[in-house]
This record gives structure tokens, sequence and C-alpha cells, in this order.
């Protein structure tokens, strides 16, 4: 089945199922061919197997979240298909791009939906907003959240080779990875996801960070993906899986490397962002004089 009409398929089960406003779609995966996602700063992305990122807008006062849209599709499963979805209802979306979202702009401005009941979003008249208390905000995010996965790598290679119990040292390095996650997610879009599973976050991530875009378990055996994966579920409920000390150290060569290339792209996305914010106060300053 082809891509376009695949999509099509999914996008209509949530439909039947819910009261939708629009349906867009942010980026896409496809094996051995190149995709370029639709956000700035916008990159090449080469993967295997088909998965679809959907910003999901409904209609509607009611609270539908990623992770009811991730479970209702699951029964209607196709092995063809992953979905990615972020969920916003159409209030929630007015008001925060009323108050100038730049990860919402660009999705008003620049992407054509997908699936739309009528064009009250396209046709919203809008100037982004691209102010330098922005760029501090994203900035102090990103040191808040890149200083916290500094430290947590440091206590989880602080602990190579010594009695430390490995489904520990495993569930550091996956907070290590959210941290990082999180940070560029608002360094890149200006966006705070509300599903907080790894899996997620890295799939969000994998549109930016080059050692993820060929696959995440590229570095690490099967196993020791998904016990990083699921390491805070290990830890919680589980005493009997043993992780080896190679697994651990696969995945905090991951870490390592994934921390290295995160540093490089937020620096040279927050230098971007900071000239665009001067350009964008200069021109107002310019139109207020007059």
């Amino acid at each position: 089945m082809k891509k376009k009409k695949l999509l099509k398929k999914i996008i209509d089960l949530i439909i039947a199922k819910y009261d939708v406003h629009s349906v867009y779609l942010l980026g896409s995966r496809k094996e051995k061919e190149v995709q370029k996602l639709k956000l700035e700063p916008t990159v090449l992305n080469n993967n295997s197997g088909y998965t679809f990122l959907l910003f999901i807008i409904f209609r509607g006062i009611y609270k539908i979240n990623e992770k009811k849209i991730q479970k209702f599709l699951l029964k209607n499963n196709y092995p063809e298909y992953v979905i990615c979805p972020i969920v916003y209802n159409l209030s929630e979306f007015l008001r925060q791009i009323d108050r100038g979202s730049t990860f919402l702009g660009q999705i008003q401005a620049n992407i054509s939906p997908f699936y739309s009941i009528d064009t009250s979003i396209k046709d919203l008249k809008l100037e982004p907003s691209h102010y330098l208390v922005f760029w501090k905000r994203k900035t102090s995010e990103w040191k808040i959240r890149s200083k916290r996965a500094c430290f947590l790598l440091l206590k989880a290679e602080e602990y190579d080779g010594s009695d430390i119990d490995s489904a520990a040292k495993m569930s550091i390095l996956h907070d290590c990875l959210q941290q990082l996650c999180l940070g560029l997610l608002v360094v890149c879009w200006d966006f705070k996801p509300k599903i907080l599973q790894l899996k997620y976050l890295l799939h969000l991530c994998s549109y930016y960070i080059s050692l993820l875009k060929e696959n995440e378990t590229a570095r690490l055996t099967m196993n020791a993906y998904h016990l990083l994966l699921d390491a805070h579920e290990i830890m919680q409920q589980n005493t009997e899986i043993k992780i080896q000390e190679e697994e651990s150290e696969q995945a905090a060569a991951l870490c390592s490397d994934f921390l290295r290339e995160a540093h490089v792209i937020a620096k040279n996305e927050l230098n971007r962002y900071h000239q665009k914010c001067l350009d964008y106060e200069n021109k107002r300053r310019k139109e207020l004089a007059h």
C-alpha cells in the first residue's frame, strides 16, 4: 500500500472515532527513502519502516491525549505503520498560538493540513513573534536540561566496572537521554511534549540527531536497546532481569555520543534563533519609529 493511501486509512480511523478539526503530517520515515521534516530547522532523514509524525487538533472541551490516541490505534494496527502523535484541542491551540508559540506558528503558516473540516486555522492572520525573551527562555531551558544530563552521565560512568546494580545504571542513562530530548525539543521546536516515554522522545529527536537517523539500535544490541527504554519499569517491577556489563557500556556510549551531538545542534539553533530575534526586534523598533 502506498504511503499516502496508508496515511489516509489511519486518519480515517481517527476521524471516525473522534471529533477532529484537522490533522497535519509533520514528518515521516520510510525504508530507503529520504524524508524532509517540514519544520525549522529543516533536516533530511533516512530510516526504515513507516513512521508518521502526526499533529492532531480536536474540537470540544474534553482532553484527548497522545496516550489515548496510541492505545486506540494499537487496537486497529497494521504492521505497515507506527504513529507518533502530537495532540492539541482547538481552544488550546488558538490560545497558545495567540501567545506567540513558534512551534504552532510554524505549523499554521507553513504546513497544509492533510485533513481539515475548514480553513479557519490557515486563514488566521498572524505575524510570528520572535522576542529576545523567547531566546533567553530557550537558552535557560537547554542549560538546565544539559547540565542535568551531564551530571547523570558522569554518575553512570563512575560505576563502570563496579558492583552497582546494572539496572540502576541503565535507569540513570535512561534519565540522561530523557533530559537531552526534552531540552532539544524546546530549542528546536519550542515544544514541551506531554508524553515523556523515552521511545517517543527519541523518535521526535531522530529528525535531528544523526546517530538515531538510521536506527536507534544501530549502536546497541536489540536487548540493550529495550532494556534502556524500559529501565524505569525494570527498576520498579523486576529484580530478576540481568543486564550485562557490555549492554550498559553500549548504552553509556550512546548517551555520550548523543550528548556531544546535542550540544552542537543546540548551540547552532540557539545562535540562529538569537539572530532571528535581533532582526525581529530591530524591525519592530523601526516600525514604531515611523
